[in-house]
């Protein structure tokens, strides 16, 4: 099992789920128990194998801990949420729906895409430095010239076109995920990110973005907003779309910088088409210790990775009831 500050992942088959005397407790197979805390907040189930009593889901619930389960690719099946943990539902909500319903989602998405083609190409900047790598850097002065053009579009009060913010995300991903690929020193099949890609290195990346998605779904949700109402991604019964917009931004730095800045091959492991244990246990163990770090961002706070996620929700809501700019996470590396 992996532990964050407030975040628990069940990353173990076999594991138990269960209460003693009123505490939850989660315990792995020829392991002690766990005790899950007041001030745990998040408890994510990322394998299958792990049972959970009724009664530990209703003390949960109690507890106000938010239980989210992974499915088989990675994705959030499923989620068990408290029902008092949100604040400004209503008025944050009605913000959010009119925004979208009068046309003007396309802005607060480009500024996500902005954000995130910015931390792609200062995390290719990072590596060139940390893996001595000096091509890198090119392609991350590359990547950079996207966000300049959405930047410039944005700035000088261009109408947005949505295939324009697509098209740069597009253009910059390539040249990004290109880059990253060339640093894995063995074959693996990856030639750039797909969400469906059976190679090993899109599974990684597709269970530890799961990660992520269930930080900032509880993170929107508690600032009070619907992670399934969307600016960018398609809205689809069940897909959380604000969740993806809202992710991206943070997709670089959270995820990819903790997968590439130091590749090792049993991240990688597939059994029967499926990353192994070990595999998932260092995942979610890099990830998590990722989230706990401390970054500064373009406004010089410097606060854990985890704070930034739920502090630019909150931003987000704001802006959305405020009708102003939403400025999405960038990171000083």
């Amino acid at each position: 099992m992996s532990i964050l500050e407030n975040v628990l992942i069940v990353s173990t088959p076999g594991s138990r789920i269960y209460v003693r005397h009123g505490v939850v407790y989660i315990q792995a197979p020829d392991s002690k128990p766990i005790p899950v805390t007041f001030d745990t907040e998040l408890l994510v189930l990322a394998t299958g194998g792990v049972s959970i009593s009724g009664r530990a889901l209703r003390r949960l619930s109690e507890l106000g801990v938010r239980l989210v389960v992974l499915g088989q690719r990675g994705q959030v099946a499923g989620e068990l949420r408290p029902v008092d943990r949100v604040n400004r539902t209503i008025e944050s909500r009605l913000a959010q729906y009119r925004v979208k319903l009068e046309g003007r989602g396309l802005a607060y998405a480009a500024e996500m895409v902005y954000a995130k083609i910015v931390n792609q190409a200062r995390l290719l900047r990072y590596l060139a430095k940390s893996r001595r790598e000096p091509w890198l850097r090119d392609d991350g002065y590359a990547v950079e010239e996207y966000a300049a053009r959405l930047r410039s579009t944005l700035d000088e009060g261009r109408r947005l076109d949505e295939n324009l913010v697509r098209g740069l995300e597009a253009q910059a991903a390539r040249r990004y995920w290109s880059a990253l690929a060339a640093l894995i020193p063995w074959d693996t099949g990856f030639r750039g990110r797909d969400p469906r890609g059976e190679d090993p290195v899109n599974k990684a990346l597709s269970y530890s973005y799961a990660i992520l998605y269930s930080v900032a779904s509880d993170a929107l949700t508690v600032a009070g907003l619907d992670p399934y109402a969307g600016f960018l991604h398609r809205d689809r019964s069940g897909k959380p779309s604000l969740v993806y917009d809202y992710s991206d931004t943070f997709k670089p730095i959270a995820v990819d910088k903790a997968l590439f800045t130091n590749i090792d091959q049993q991240l990688f492991e597939l059994y029967q088409g499926s990353l192994t244990y070990t595999a998932r246990r260092e995942l979610a163990r890099r990830v998590l210790e990722n989230l706990a770090s401390p970054y500064t961002d373009a406004a010089g706070k410097r606060r854990r990775l985890r704070d930034h996620i739920y502090g630019y929700a909150w931003s987000l809501a704001q802006s959305l009831r405020e009708n102003r700019r939403y400025q999405a996470f960038r990171a000083r590396l």
